[in-house]
């Protein structure tokens, strides 16, 4: 807010520190307040934001399930004797692909379980069931080809049948919410 500040009989330029919502109520009259919550957004921008905001919520909360359950599994694998972990050195530009690729798969499964949500009318074990065979079929190819074992495949289609579900459960629920 800007405006005119008097001081001592002198008007100066300054620009006015904005005043608390309660204070101004009572230069603009009870119904102020109802104006100040609406006025930057009408109500169909209010609802987009919030969509908006739950969509990304429920991306970063794939995102984390996914980066996250796989350590357990191949951890379990690790200590079991099997070989799951890679034969060369893991180095950043590892990491950042498989970040990444993560995201990628976050946004999609978010996105596409927002737009199927109407047809799967509750059914999610459907959806979920779709996208791990998707990746249990993904860890099968790469297992035949070179420079990525069977077990490493194995241990893959494990994390994926507790991340895909458990993803599946945080998107339905931040999505839900109002």
């Amino acid at each position: 807010m800007t405006g005119v500040l008097q001081t001592r009989g002198q008007v100066t330029g300054l620009a006015l520190a904005p005043r608390h919502p309660a204070a101004a109520r009572d230069d603009f009259g009870p119904d102020f307040s109802k104006h100040l919550e609406t006025s930057f957004m009408n109500e169909q921008q209010q609802s987009t934001f919030k969509t908006t905001a739950r969509i990304a919520a429920a991306v970063l909360a794939t995102l984390v399930i996914m980066l996250v359950v796989p350590a357990p599994v191949y951890g379990a694998f690790t200590v079991a004797g099997a070989s799951v972990l890679p034969d060369q050195n893991v180095n950043p530009h590892i990491l950042a692909s498989i970040l990444v690729i993560k995201i990628g798969f976050a946004l999609a499964f978010v996105l596409l379980f927002r737009l199927c949500a109407p047809a799967l009318d509750g059914r999610w074990g459907s959806y979920t069931s779709i996208w791990w065979l998707m990746f249990a079929l993904l860890e099968m190819g790469k297992a035949i080809g070179p420079g990525y074992s069977a077990m490493e495949a194995l241990a893959g289609v494990v994390s994926e049948a507790f991340y895909l579900p458990l993803s599946a459960v945080a998107v339905a629920w931040i999505l839900a919410r109002r």
